[in-house]
């Protein structure tokens, strides 16, 4: 077991990781609160080939820690099944201490 895996759990890291990519390369939705998506096959696409459409053209914005921790909060809140019980308490305690 390693440190990393023992503060976030085994999935931790996938969810950590799925909300930086979000974060850094998600396209606000003005209908939903501007909410962040990707279109299925775009990321179908950057998954399967590893590089993006030749179309593609990313948000250009700084992001970090302070844009990817509300992604997975939300997910943990709306019952998205594999949120590890290290990462929901790791959330709690940004939550409530900052």
């Amino acid at each position: 077991m390693t440190t990393f895996t023992a503060t976030q759990g085994i999935a931790g890291r996938e969810f950590l990781a799925l909300g930086g990519f979000l974060a850094a390369f998600g396209i606000p939705d003005p209908k939903r609160n501007n909410e962040l998506y990707f279109e299925e096959k775009t990321l179908h696409y950057m998954e399967m080939n590893g590089k993006f459409p030749t179309n593609w053209k990313p948000v250009s914005k700084p992001w970090g820690s302070k844009d990817v921790v509300p992604i997975v909060q939300s997910w943990s809140a709306d019952g998205v099944p594999g949120v590890s019980d290290q990462l929901a308490g790791l959330l709690w305690l940004i939550k409530h201490f900052g």
